[in-house]
């Protein structure tokens, strides 16, 4: 409930009104979801528990740094600001698309899931390959995810979450895979020595 008023808030936040309580608003959404379970379960405990592994540079943190308790004397350094979990593998790709509100993760699970880089929140999970995925890019517009594995190289639409086109041709695994400029081609590393476009 916390969490929708936020959003909620800054919905009604008009565009450029405010941008120290735009910055406010999203920096306590983030807080929240990170912290969800200590302030469901012990919302006394907010301040000596989330506040104090709360990442250096949050806003929430540094706004109610004076209301953590005094015999804690030693604050932890260098937090996360999120921790996306939900891959059953280990991960071996991560990338922003150029505006930066999402992450695309490959892992070694077959699956490539997109994440909003705000909240944390999964919003996509695509299946179909094969065998582990080892890299992933977004097109330049953002619109289209490319990730390679071992058994299948595929692009996945951001926006939708389907599967668009697969690329075969390689002999063995493809390990890194970027856009060209403009978005109209794809090249793939392998390691069977070749580059295809």
């Amino acid at each position: 409930m916390i969490h929708k008023s936020h959003c909620l808030l800054e919905i009604l936040l008009q565009p450029g009104e405010s941008m120290e309580v735009s910055s406010f608003l999203h920096d306590a959404t983030r807080f929240i979801l990170a912290n969800r379970f200590v302030i469901e379960t012990a919302p006394l405990q907010t301040d000596c528990s989330a506040i104090v592994f709360a990442p250096d540079e949050s806003i929430v943190r540094k706004k109610f740094i004076s209301y953590i308790p005094k015999w804690i004397t030693q604050l932890p350094q260098g937090a996360p600001l999120q921790t996306l979990e939900g891959h059953t593998d280990p991960v071996g790709a991560v990338t922003f698309p150029p505006d930066g509100k999402q992450v695309a993760s490959a892992s070694h699970d077959k699956t490539v899931r997109l994440w909003d880089a705000a909240t944390g929140v999964a919003l996509q999970r695509f299946e179909g390959h094969t065998d582990s995925v080892e890299a992933v890019t977004f097109s330049p517009e953002g619109k289209h995810c490319q990730a390679n594995s071992v058994g299948l190289t595929g692009q996945d639409s951001a926006a939708a979450g389907t599967a668009l086109q697969g690329l075969e041709g390689h002999t063995n695994s493809a390990m890194a895979v970027t856009f060209s400029p403009d978005g109209k081609q794809v090249a793939l590393a392998s390691v069977d020595k070749t580059v295809r476009l």
